[in-house]
């Protein structure tokens, strides 16, 4: 037996205050575009059981941003909860376009825009000088989710049919696809688009290849 899912979605809407002269600046995606997912039951010889499951979502969206950088001179932003004192996203990307609408080449555009048109004036009610970008040499943007979950299972008949001791054993994630995680945004840091993060199931869904045995007795 198997099946098969799959969706299109998009999702937008508010994802914080980021402008304290636009309540609705941060108005964007907030999910990534495509789900899949498919499951498979195959009963092999001596009563063993092969089950599996696969998950796929396609990059969540991502914000470059300027950590410590005011640009219009109002005060603090704060972005998916997280206040950051004088933040400003970057200018003419919309905001969590990157990932989902826009790419690299995008972001290198807007980035040279900004470098021309901001780098090296005042910002509002300081001497405080714009300073320029420099990305880095590699960067990134979240990529998608991929795990592939398996499962043997043995059942063994005790005493007619009212006793039974099942046998299983698991893998997640077999082929180990390192599911990267909290992607730094800021664009005026040495680390920009470097993932800090893995995702962190241990034993589950995504996290780094693991192997599970257990038994369970039903009466």
């Amino acid at each position: 037996m198997a099946t098969l899912a799959y969706a299109y979605a998009s999702q937008w809407g508010y994802n914080g205050l980021v402008d304290n002269s636009n309540w609705f600046a941060s108005y964007g995606p907030q999910a990534g575009h495509q789900t899949l997912t498919g499951s498979l039951v195959v009963a092999l010889p001596w009563g063993i059981q092969l089950s599996g499951i696969t998950s796929f979502q396609s990059a969540a969206p991502f914000e470059p941003d300027l950590a410590g950088v005011d640009l219009n001179g109002n005060g603090s932003v704060e972005v998916l909860g997280m206040n950051v004192l004088g933040g400003s996203p970057l200018p003419g990307g919309g905001f969590n376009q990157f990932g989902v609408g826009k790419g690299k080449a995008d972001l290198i555009q807007l980035v040279d825009a900004f470098n021309q048109n901001y780098a090296g004036k005042f910002l509002p009610g300081t001497q405080q000088t714009i300073p320029a970008i420099t990305l880095p040499a590699n960067f990134a943007f979240p990529r998608s989710f991929n795990s592939q979950d398996l499962r043997l299972t043995k059942i063994f008949r005790l005493h007619g049919e009212r006793w039974k001791l099942t046998l299983l054993g698991e893998c997640f994630n077999v082929l180990n696809i390192a599911n990267l995680t909290d992607y730094n945004s800021a664009l005026n840091a040495p680390n920009f688009g470097q993932a800090t993060q893995r995702e962190s199931n241990i034993f589950g869904t995504g996290g780094p290849r693991a192997f599970q045995f257990g038994s369970r007795v039903t009466f």
